[in-house]
């Protein structure tokens, strides 16, 4: 049973850009930079955009180049990536769910028309992406955000002081595995309606048992996965606050689009280890056009 996302991927002609890489695209309009993007686009491909790259926009000083950046990709029609942690419920939810039943895993839907399907703030407030982007630009919702960045990046050191001593023992690593397994089965819909009457610890159990399978059949779970490994493995680097919006827009769209371009060369250097832990994702993933 396979899960069967790299065909729906594959037929899409999908082309996911990096704030940075859309900054030259749209904002700066360099010509080796958008060439690159109009040839694709003329060819029938379609721009992937997330919340997270909303986001990111938002960061900058000025808020006319954030929404007039915005305004540029909206402009393309683009297709849009669910949140990270949804596809992950999704996928998990699913493979838990078809392996309880013994039936075939099927795909999830992971690309989408709208933003207001991506974004529960965005559709709670009916914000379209440049009235998000102003949203997120909002000197409280950037210092949130700037808040929850620092702390997730004062645990990924903490994880990697631990993984450098040897703190970090199989016990331990089993047990933060059985944790996230757990949030990510009862996030979403009814335990019942997800998983076929399944109990959330038989279905933690099984999902832990099966975990290489699932594995390879869960590509943004499995990206997450080695990208956190990939940023606990180094010692001697401090993590920054912009990984963790890195970590996000990489984890969802990484997996489901045809290529990935990063202008930033640690993204690039940790999606460049995901690839050689999952052959089964197929992503083109380029530094530059």
């Amino acid at each position: 049973y396979f899960l069967g996302f790299m065909s729906y991927s594959l037929a899409s002609h999908t082309l996911f850009l990096d704030t940075q890489a859309l900054i030259y695209a749209f904002e700066k309009r360099e010509p080796f930079w958008l060439s690159f993007v109009e040839s694709r686009l003329l060819s029938g491909w379609r721009l992937v955009l997330s919340e997270e790259l909303l986001y990111e926009f938002a960061q900058t000083k000025s808020l006319d180049a954030a929404v007039e950046l915005a305004r540029r990709a909206e402009a393309t029609s683009p297709l849009w990536i669910r949140s990270f942690v949804d596809l992950e419920a999704d996928e998990v939810g699913s493979f838990a769910r078809a392996v309880t039943a013994n039936d075939p895993i099927g795909p999830i839907t992971a690309l989408v028309q709208h933003f207001s399907d991506v974004s529960q703030v965005g559709d709670r407030y009916k914000l379209d992406p440049e009235s998000f982007v102003r949203y997120a630009h909002n000197p409280r919702t950037r210092a949130g955000l700037t808040g929850l960045a620092c702390r997730h990046a004062d645990i990924v050191d903490q994880l990697t002081r631990a993984v450098a001593s040897g703190q970090m023992t199989r016990e331990l690593s089993d047990q933060a595995l059985r944790l996230g397994l757990r949030a990510l089965l009862a996030r979403g819909s009814s335990l019942t309606e997800r998983l076929m009457g399944a109990q959330l610890a038989d279905a933690v159990k099984l999902c832990f048992k099966h975990h290489k399978w699932l594995m390879r059949e869960c590509p943004a779970y499995a990206v997450e996965f080695h990208l956190a490994d990939y940023r606990t493995a180094n010692p001697k680097r401090v993590a920054r606050p912009s990984d963790s919006m890195d970590l996000m827009l990489a984890t969802a769209a990484f997996p489901y689009v045809t290529t990935f371009v990063t202008n930033d060369g640690y993204l690039h250097g940790a999606l460049s280890y995901v690839l050689s832990r999952l052959p089964t994702v197929k992503t083109k993933l380029m530094r530059t056009p």
